[in-house]
């Protein structure tokens, strides 16, 4: 039997034109061309209506409105898991990922970020990693430090999230008070899920070596269990630069 891989997303890699895009196309660039596109499946919860990616795709819904915020009230508000894991943590989403990857049964699951990994199979005969990309809670102490030290900044901690939040809860992560209170309980909540995963997983990546060794510390596993990545980019087309010295600029970036 040939290897095949399932990429467990809710990334919509395709155009990549943000940081953990960039880091998914290259994971899908590089399968396929380990073991041909008809080997890659890639599972997406979510996303738009039109995903158009090189490989076997496979869709699953986003969880209703109605079933988001009851999984907040019994998860995040009890402690029992993250904003952001709750959100996607439905009975329905979970099975919809087990027929998936029971019916396509790869040789390698890979999960991006721990909303994803909380719906890992157990004892699967498949190698399983999961992709953290950041340490979302290193993300949430700096945010609020910065909160702190400059009460006037602007702040969107659900960045590219937002699409999975129920518009009930979106003005509570803009209001100063309320968006402060809950950085504070998701840090704490997203700090247990990474040293769970890391623990639980065979192998977790991280684009930081230094965030990697932080979590390696953190979680009390060794260099094998937590690795840092480096993303694969495409090499740039050469071209002629003729700056004058202007004072005039332009950034391009997905920092909205």
């Amino acid at each position: 039997m040939s290897e095949s891989v399932a990429v467990v997303s809710t990334v919509d890699p395709y155009p990549s034109d943000a940081g953990k895009k960039v880091v998914v196309a290259g994971f899908l660039e590089y399968l396929i061309d380990r073991l041909g596109p008809q080997n890659v499946h890639y599972v997406i919860v979510g996303g738009p209506a039109i995903v158009d990616v090189p490989v076997v795709l496979h869709r699953i819904s986003k969880p209703n409105t109605f079933a988001a915020l009851g999984n907040v009230m019994t998860g995040t508000c009890t402690g029992r898991s993250s904003l952001q894991e709750s959100l996607l943590r439905t009975r329905r989403v979970r099975e919809a990922i087990h027929r998936t990857l029971d019916r396509v049964a790869p040789t390698l699951e890979i999960f991006e970020t721990i909303r994803m990994a909380q719906h890992a199979p157990a004892r699967r005969n498949a190698k399983q990693i999961c992709y953290l990309d950041d340490l979302f809670s290193e993300w949430y102490e700096t945010m609020l430090d910065a909160a702190h030290r400059f009460p006037d900044m602007d702040i969107r901690p659900l960045g590219n999230f937002d699409t999975f939040v129920p518009r009930p809860f979106r003005p509570l992560a803009a209001h100063r008070v309320s968006q402060r209170f809950l950085l504070r309980l998701e840090e704490g909540l997203v700090r247990h899920s990474e040293d769970r995963i890391a623990r639980q997983f065979g192998t977790t990546l991280l684009l930081s070596e230094r965030e990697a060794d932080h979590l390696r510390h953190r979680s009390g596993v060794d260099e094998r269990r937590v690795q840092a990545i480096p993303p694969l980019i495409g090499h740039p087309a050469s071209m002629s630069r003729d700056y004058d010295g202007a004072p005039e600029f332009v950034f391009l970036g997905h920092l909205l």
